[in-house]
């Protein structure tokens, strides 16, 4: 789940990038410089949290694997000497 978060987020750092390449900037009559200047803070925002999401993501599957890996000899030495269970 966290990494298709991850996906989305860069996807829309990305989209946003693009946009504001796409739609340009133009100076009008006046001298007055016109521009989406917004969509360059919030894609790189986003792209951030994109790579922030994924490296958090990658860390705690990593740590879910390597403890999994630790516990599991664990569980089934106790399986083994689990009492045996009384016949009614």
């Amino acid at each position: 789940m966290m990494m298709k978060l991850a996906a989305l987020f860069t996807a829309l750092g990305v989209i946003s990038l693009i946009t504001f390449h796409l739609l340009g900037s133009f100076v009008d009559s006046q001298g007055y410089l016109h521009e989406p200047f917004g969509l360059l803070p919030i894609g790189y925002l986003f792209i951030f949290m994109g790579i922030l999401l994924a490296l958090f993501g990658a860390l705690r599957a990593f740590c879910r694997q390597r403890r999994m890996k630790r516990i599991s000899p664990h569980l089934k030495q106790h399986a083994n000497h689990a009492e045996p269970r009384l016949k009614l």
